[in-house]
């Protein structure tokens, strides 16, 4: 656009109003993506460990049932994050902040998870705390182990530290990596 009339200053708004409704669709199939990420890491370790009961590798027990309600209870959390994207957008989204140990961060995430063939390794201070939404944290560490499983080729190292007045929790695997 050239000028400096109304015509120009016409093109430029709607240049500008072009650009910014493209932002906003790369922005939405990017959601929408993640969304379906966050919603079939759960979905996939229920159906996982139901299949292993089905074929008799796993016996259903008070721990097997306390993972599969987490599993079902993340999910109807993502749903209600689901129904807070307008408070996300507007920049307000709920947290809810406890201190919680790294350790049993970790062994929730873990939970119920595990692929033969695959050594997962802890490496974590049993009393290392940190002010965090516990549920989101375990959502986070979850996907990352679930990720690390479907591309190692024999051991995930899970190790957490306390850096300079922050915790860092690490999840590496010996698979090919991200480019």
């Amino acid at each position: 656009v050239l000028g400096n009339d109304e015509v120009a200053e016409l093109g430029r708004a709607f240049n500008s109003m072009a650009e910014a409704l493209e932002r906003n669709e790369r922005a939405r199939r990017s959601m929408v993506s993640d969304v379906a990420h966050e919603l079939r890491t759960p979905l996939t370790s229920i159906r996982v460990q139901i299949e292993a009961v089905q074929d008799g590798v796993m016996t259903p027990d008070a721990k097997w049932i306390a993972s599969i309600a987490e599993d079902a209870a993340a999910l109807a959390h993502l749903v209600d994050d689901l129904q807070q994207l307008s408070l996300a957008d507007a920049g307000v989204l709920r947290l809810e902040l406890a201190g919680v140990t790294v350790a049993g961060i970790v062994e929730r995430a873990l939970n119920g998870l595990g692929a033969e063939g695959i050594t997962i390794t802890v490496d974590v201070p049993e009393h290392l705390t940190i002010r965090a939404d516990a549920r989101r944290l375990v959502q986070v560490l979850r996907n990352l182990v679930v990720n690390a499983l479907a591309f190692a080729s024999s051991s995930i190292v899970i190790t957490a530290a306390s850096v300079e007045g922050k915790v860092e929790i690490h999840v590496a695997d010996d698979g090919p990596g991200v480019p």
